[in-house]
């Protein structure tokens, strides 16, 4: 054999062995149960270690967790083949109660790339973060807010809405919710709330089967856990609107229009003096059929009547307006009276109920 062959083969079991020498990484477990985590007892803390069962060095080049609260820190130095690395992790459970699991990626010179860890675990919130993260006392059960505000809907959608809770009890907590409307429905997860967790309840409105339109609200009663009677009225608030976004532009020049005064002026009104009526007339200077979809006012004093909800093109309806002037206690009356339309130009409209209260 020449001395050329010879060198060949020699170069060429070199190349073989680099390509069989890799490293690898092995973990003694990927993933960490912290248990119940105090809030006030600070960051919680573990580690991983990580084994090189390959035949080169292995090095980490990334580590990184999905969120800031989790912070892996390792060495920077090679893991020699048979050697060993301890990666440690911790937590911030500050302002974060409940269950929580999080994932911490470790980037590495081996094949594959990345390996995946994880932590988990239950917080248990201080006084301090209850009372700001959830204000509403509803018993061993603590909310977000009294409120669920779905906003605007256009008539005919759906829409969700977001509750949050915290269990402070030391119990499991099966909450329930009544006196829901036809057009709101609510999920809960977990139906069942282990001690110290979490839970969302997410609304759900229907604006098909709701009947008002403009600003609709509704008290829905919330009981906490199935094993009391304790209830807590948590107000459910939206403006149902009407979509006039599909309009071709031939039904907008034939659509309804709507007229009404700026004001109805009551003159000097005599305080305690009885019932006084006032008219207005609406009417409809547009082709199509105007519907008067709502006519309100949230002055108790006032009270209002229609006598006709459908007005053709070019005829009126008119509005009867009852005060009782003993529950009107200010000098100056000053209400309004909020009317909603099928008018796409103007599908709302103020008119302000004005006069001289008089001893």
């Amino acid at each position: 054999m020449t001395l050329h062959k010879i060198t060949s083969l020699f170069v060429f079991a070199l190349a073989c062995f680099a390509v069989s020498a890799q490293p690898k990484a092995e973990w003694v477990s990927t993933s960490h149960d912290y248990g119940i985590i105090n809030e006030n007892d600070g960051d919680a803390k573990c580690s991983f270690t990580l084994i090189n069962t390959g035949d080169s060095p292995l090095v980490i080049t990334n580590a990184r967790a999905t969120c800031g609260c989790t912070r892996p820190k390792y060495s920077k130095e090679a893991i020699a083949p048979g050697d060993s690395m301890t990666i440690s992790v911790s937590y911030d459970p500050v302002g974060r109660p409940g269950r929580f699991k999080k994932k911490i990626y470790i980037d590495t010179n081996t094949e594959p790339k990345r390996s995946t860890l994880e932590i988990s675990g239950v917080v248990i919130a201080s006084e301090k973060t209850i009372k700001s993260r959830f204000p509403v006392d509803a018993g061993e059960l603590k909310l977000r807010s009294a409120i669920v505000p779905f906003g605007k809907v256009m008539k005919g959608k759906i829409k969700t809405c977001f509750l949050d809770a915290y269990n402070i009890s030391s119990d499991s907590i099966t909450p329930q919710w009544e006196n829901l409307p036809e057009y709101i429905s609510v999920m809960i997860s977990p139906k069942i709330i282990p001690p110290g967790e979490q839970a969302t309840f997410t609304f759900y409105i229907n604006t098909l089967k709701c009947p008002s339109w403009g600003m609709v609200e509704d008290s829905v009663m919330l009981i906490p856990d199935t094993k009391s009677e304790y209830r807590i009225p948590v107000t459910a608030t939206t403006i149902i609107k009407e979509d006039f976004s599909k309009l071709t532009p031939g039904q907008l020049m034939n659509a309804p229009a709507i007229a009404v005064p700026d004001r109805v002026n009551c003159g000097a009104v005599q305080h305690n003096s009885g019932i006084i009526s006032q008219e207005f007339k609406i009417e409809n200077f547009g082709k199509d059929e105007l519907l008067i979809r709502r006519i309100s006012t949230t002055d108790p004093g006032i009270e209002i009547s229609i006598d006709k909800e459908k007005i053709k093109k070019g005829k009126t309806a008119t509005v009867t307006i009852k005060i009782d002037t003993a529950k009107i206690s200010d000098i100056v009356l000053n209400s309004r009276i909020t009317i909603i339309s099928n008018d796409p130009e103007r599908p709302e409209l103020v008119v302000r109920i004005v006069g001289e209260i008089t001893k």
